[in-house]
């Protein structure tokens, strides 16, 4: 992995999995290498093992935030809004951490899938208004992001 090679990673990985299963970090060394070849799914499968595993919040909520992320990249809008739920569930202290890695992803690549995926997690963590802008920007630069239009339709359905 540290050579840039993560497809030749794999392997290894793979079996550092298969005989230290209880061990969360195989699991999500493993995850990383599938990321990094372009196997998302298996790399969620990697990470869910990983939260299944581990007891640790802190490891719990950033699988999950991993899984959410993925997911944005997948299309899979629901699983993006489910997983940041269930990260801030895990563990409520790292909400600060990940809306900084998001926001900071969606400044460097500022998409409307990004602003979608960021708008989900501000509005899980309770940052409505922040939600709200991020979701109008996500139609701004996509009008046809229906999940876009659907979260900001919800969020005014619950103001009244």
């Amino acid at each position: 992995m540290q050579l840039g090679r993560p497809q030749e990673a794999i392997a290894g990985f793979e079996e550092a999995a298969r005989l230290n299963p209880g061990d969360p970090f195989r699991h999500v060394n493993l995850a990383a290498a599938l990321v990094e070849s372009d196997r998302l799914s298996d790399a969620i499968v990697q990470y869910e093992s990983t939260i299944k595993v581990s007891s640790n919040p802190t490891i719990q909520a950033r699988c999950y935030e991993s899984i959410a992320a993925i997911s944005d990249e997948l299309g899979d809008f629901a699983k993006v809004r489910d997983n940041y739920r269930l990260a801030l569930q895990a563990d409520a202290t790292q909400a600060s951490d990940m809306l900084d890695r998001v926001s900071h992803d969606t400044a460097s690549s500022p998409t409307a899938p990004h602003y979608l995926q960021l708008g989900m997690l501000l509005q899980e963590a309770g940052k409505l208004d922040e939600a709200r802008s991020a979701y109008e920007q996500a139609l701004k630069l996509d009008p046809s992001l229906t999940t876009a239009k659907e979260s900001l339709d919800a969020m005014r359905q619950n103001k009244r």
